[in-house]
């Protein structure tokens, strides 16, 4: 009903729909949003290749790192888990 798949109809503050709109609903057909559908895996070649680091990226992490590296060793364990 969110996604404006299933055609429903509001009657005394309730939501009505029927078997036909709902047995249209699990039809396949064309994704209306451009999202990607629920079941796909994504595309693993893409995910393997590293995005580049912009230099302020770079200096972001090396700040974390520094800090990071300040906190007592019992706060670091606990960032792990």
């Amino acid at each position: 009903m969110r996604d404006g798949v299933l055609a429903v109809t509001w009657i005394a503050g309730k939501v009505f729909t029927t078997p036909e709109a709902i047995a249209d609903m699990t039809r396949c057909r064309p994704n209306p949003k451009g999202r990607p559908p629920a079941n796909t895996e994504p595309d693993r070649e893409a995910q393997a290749q590293p995005k580049p680091v912009s230099a302020p990226e770079q200096a972001l992490m090396k700040l974390l790192a520094e800090e990071k590296a300040k906190l007592p060793s019992r706060y670091r364990q606990q960032q792990r888990r």
